[in-house]
C-alpha cells in the first residue's frame, strides 16, 4: 500500500511540474520548419527590397525590422505593434525617422531597443555607432549614441544585450 501512495504521489508531483508553452505569434507566420521561406512575403519581405535584422519585443507584442536602399545604402528602421490579437501594418519608426539606421534588437526586457547609425563624414563615407532607445510608459524615447568602447573611430553596426544588461 505504502508503495502506490509514493508512487501515487509522484505522479501527482511530476504532473504539476508539466510546463504548457504559449504559442507565439510571429506576425501570423506558420512555425519556422527547416525550409526557409521569405516571412510575411508581401507585408515585410517584399520583392526588390532588402531586409534585414528583425527583432521581436520579448512579450511578442512589438517588432522592429531594417530595410536598406539598394541606391544610397541608406537605412531605415520599421516597426510595428500588436494590438487586440493583430499585428498592425509595419511604419517607418517615428523615433528614428530621417536617420540612416540599421539591425534594430529589442533589448531582453523590451525596456530599449538598440541599432546602429550612420552619419555622414567627410573623411570617410560613414561613421556608424551604436544608439539605443530607452521606452517609458509606452512612450519611445530619443535615440543616444552608447559610449566608448561601445562607439568608437572604427564602424560598428550591430548590438545586442545580456539580461543582466551587459
Amino acid at each position: 500500500m505504502k508503495k502506490i501512495s509514493k508512487l501515487f504521489l509522484v505522479l501527482v508531483i511530476l504532473s504539476a511540474c508539466k510546463t504548457q508553452t504559449e504559442k507565439v505569434d510571429y506576425f501570423g507566420q506558420p512555425e519556422p520548419s527547416t525550409t526557409p521561406v521569405p516571412f510575411a512575403e508581401g507585408i515585410i519581405s517584399q520583392k526588390n527590397r532588402f531586409e534585414h535584422g528583425i527583432s521581436f519585443s520579448p512579450d511578442n507584442q512589438e517588432l522592429a525590422f531594417g530595410i536598406l536602399d539598394a541606391n544610397s545604402s541608406k537605412g531605415t528602421i520599421y516597426h510595428s505593434e500588436k494590438s487586440n490579437g493583430s499585428w498592425a501594418k509595419p511604419e517607418n519608426f517615428a523615433p528614428l525617422q530621417n536617420k540612416s539606421v540599421y539591425l534594430p534588437y529589442f533589448t531582453p526586457d523590451g525596456k530599449a531597443l538598440l541599432c546602429a547609425q550612420s552619419i555622414p563624414d567627410t573623411s570617410r563615407l560613414f561613421i556608424t555607432d551604436l544608439w539605443k532607445l530607452d521606452k517609458t510608459n509606452d512612450n519611445w524615447g530619443t535615440p543616444e549614441k552608447l559610449l566608448s568602447p561601445l562607439s568608437s573611430d572604427s564602424r560598428e553596426a550591430s548590438a545586442s544585450m545580456s539580461l543582466k544588461g551587459n
